[in-house]
């Protein structure tokens, strides 16, 4: 699992030069408590669409034992392939971020996000994805 730690950091090492490049694509929830970006492919690693929320009443789940970063927060959902937390040391606030209002849809190659009150729901063409929500967040 330690690969997987290596991998995310330096995932997260890409993302942090990738941002400014890419003139912060994404999209934030109206209430702003959910932020998106999406990385394009680079350097071997696969295009993705990141998503954090900011706050949440829930309990985090437990942080696996290869997460020394932040925990709990962050979600990431390829091309391909199902959705799942991110274990990472950034954060998508303070990117300049378009917010997508309510009933409205975003999409990006095979992902897309519906905004609702309720929250945001993002899939790829695969079928898999995930919910967030300030009450809820699930993967699948």
């Amino acid at each position: 699992m330690k690969a997987r730690t290596i991998a995310v950091v330096a995932l997260l090492a890409v993302f942090a030069g990738k941002a400014s490049a890419q003139q912060d694509q994404g999209f934030k929830s109206p209430s702003g408590n959910i932020l998106c970006a999406y990385f394009d492919a680079d350097e071997g690693l696969p295009a993705s669409l990141r998503c954090d929320i900011l706050q949440t009443s829930t309990r985090k789940p437990p942080r696996p034992r290869d997460c020394e970063l932040e925990w709990g927060n962050a979600f990431e959902l390829k091309l391909t392939g199902r959705g799942g937390r991110l274990c990472h040391g950034d954060t998508l606030a303070g990117m300049n971020l378009a917010v997508l209002p309510y009933g409205q849809t975003w999409t990006k190659h095979n992902i897309t996000c519906f905004s609702a009150e309720s929250g945001i729901t993002c899939r790829n063409s695969a079928g898999g994805g995930f919910e967030l929500a300030r009450a809820k967040q699930r993967a699948f």
